[in-house]
């Protein structure tokens, strides 16, 4: 018998928020069924979407190519730097 998962409850599994699953539920890429107001998601179809190759929006796209900059421009830090400079104990 197939495994079904709420939505919060795949929300929980992948760490996002509960609107992003709810977008993803509503624009057809994560299969699910739905009765009435209530969606239930096969752990089959959750993978399924995990597998999945998806291109950056242009928003991503544009935050990557930020983060690029600022570690090419020597404006990240190491959690090691972070922590000397803070007298922090290393968090290992």
């Amino acid at each position: 018998m197939a495994e079904w998962l709420t939505p919060d409850e795949v929300a929980d599994e992948l760490r996002v928020t509960r609107r992003a699953v709810y977008r993803w539920l509503q624009s057809g890429r994560l299969q699910a069924a739905k009765a009435g107001r209530v969606w239930r998601i096969r752990r089959k179809d959750l993978e399924e979407f995990l597998g999945l190759e998806e291109e950056l929006s242009p928003d991503d796209l544009e935050a990557v190519q930020r983060g690029l900059e600022d570690v090419r421009a020597g404006r990240v830090k190491t959690i090691e730097q972070y922590e000397a400079e803070r007298g922090l104990e290393p968090a290992r």
